[in-house]
């Protein structure tokens, strides 16, 4: 559970599904412009920023708005982020005109994680209970600490509880479910 795979920063929504049920998950973001071409600085959300070049294709869009398919020519690195040219955008002003869209790909496209290993996006939402079966709340969002990941769980009234998403207090995660069953140090919770 030390190394799961992420996306977007907790503040940012990292999934939406459309009427139809298909989940989308935002793994990066347009920044801008680069050269004059319709080159275009990219954000990644990914937890290793290249891995947002896998995909040959990108979906642009917000999450409450059609996402309308994109080619992928090239992705690479370049100083902190990466640059990145699409099919269909071939100037500046075009590549300037699409800063600050979201970059989505469809759920199932993620390859399947290792043994004990979760895609942040995937966690949100579910229920977190504690080894008696009492609901603690659902997980809203994640962050790294930088020795451990932590869930922020919302309970009913708004209260909020952090609990390290690590195995000395996770035991296990029910993807069928969508159950997180934890062991809170006492007073933790």
């Amino acid at each position: 559970m030390n190394d799961p795979k992420k996306f977007l920063a907790p503040s940012d929504e990292p999934v939406c599904c459309t009427q139809s049920g298909d989940r989308w998950l935002k793994v990066g973001q347009i920044a801008g412009p680069f050269g004059v071409q319709g080159a275009m600085k990219i954000y990644s959300g990914m937890s290793d920023p290249v891995d947002l070049g896998q995909w040959d294709t990108w979906w642009l869009g917000g999450a409450d708005r059609d996402k309308v398919a994109h080619e992928v020519l090239w992705c690479k690195p370049h100083g902190k982020g990466l640059i990145a040219s699409l099919r269909d955008v071939t100037d500046r002003d075009r590549a300037a005109a699409m800063a600050g869209f979201a970059i989505w790909i469809p759920r199932e496209r993620l390859p399947e994680c290792e043994r004990d290993h979760y895609y942040w996006a995937d966690l949100v939402g579910m229920v977190v209970m504690d080894r008696a079966g009492r609901s603690l709340g659902r997980v809203a969002h994640l962050f790294e600490t930088g020795a451990q990941d932590v869930m922020t769980i919302v309970d009913e009234a708004g209260h909020e509880v952090l609990i390290p998403f690590v195995a000395a207090f996770v035991d296990a995660v029910d993807n069928e479910e969508r159950i997180i069953t934890v062991n809170p140090l006492p007073g933790m919770v």
